[in-house]
């Protein structure tokens, strides 16, 4: 576990310290990534109406690890540094 949350750290610290300074970029990095999201969620609806319980369930623990790795590491870290970019309801 210790290895892990080394990782985490360290990936947590690059994240923040190299994030997008260019802001017509991190622009449209936002832009991506909460479309993403929402097509994330779509897909986890579609397996939850048309797969068993088994299927759904590991398939929305893999979307979950999708949708912390870009919260965490990428729009975190990017609207801390572009705050104008964070949505109204963001918090």
């Amino acid at each position: 576990m210790q290895g892990n949350e080394n990782q985490e750290e360290k990936a947590w610290w690059l994240a923040t310290k190299y994030v997008i300074s260019d802001f017509a970029t991190a622009q449209k990095i936002s832009q991506l990534m909460l479309e993403f999201s929402k097509q994330l969620e779509t897909s986890t609806e579609l397996v939850h109406s048309t797969c068993s319980l088994d299927e759904w369930k590991a398939y929305k623990r893999a979307a979950a690890r999708i949708y912390i790795e870009m919260f965490v590491y990428v729009l975190e870290p990017l609207f801390k540094k572009h705050s104008s970019l964070k949505p109204p309801d963001w918090d």
